[in-house]
């Protein structure tokens, strides 16, 4: 997953390896990032990023090989905001 800083000042990206299964939503890489997220029969994802005191919320879509959304985010006295993009390897 690609998070894309469109707004405020945040760094400008952010790629995240994930697994999708089961209409879950999880990260799959070694930092200590807290990730949770669904994705519903209809394929609406809604997900989760936690790390020390930023986070950030998205929701979007998937379609077969691909995904996208909008994310918003908050840490420290910052609010960012976006894009993500996926592509399933």
């Amino acid at each position: 997953m690609l998070v894309i800083t469109e707004k405020g000042e945040c760094d400008r990206g952010y790629r995240y390896q994930v697994n999708v299964a089961n209409g879950r939503v999880t990260y799959s890489g070694d930092a200590s990032v807290d990730m949770a997220g669904t994705v519903s029969p209809n394929d609406a994802v809604k997900v989760s990023i936690r790390l020390g005191g930023k986070g950030a919320d998205g929701v979007g879509h998937l379609s077969g090989q691909t995904g996208g959304g909008t994310w918003r985010g908050a840490g420290g006295n910052t609010t960012c905001g976006g894009r993500w993009e996926a592509e399933r390897r």
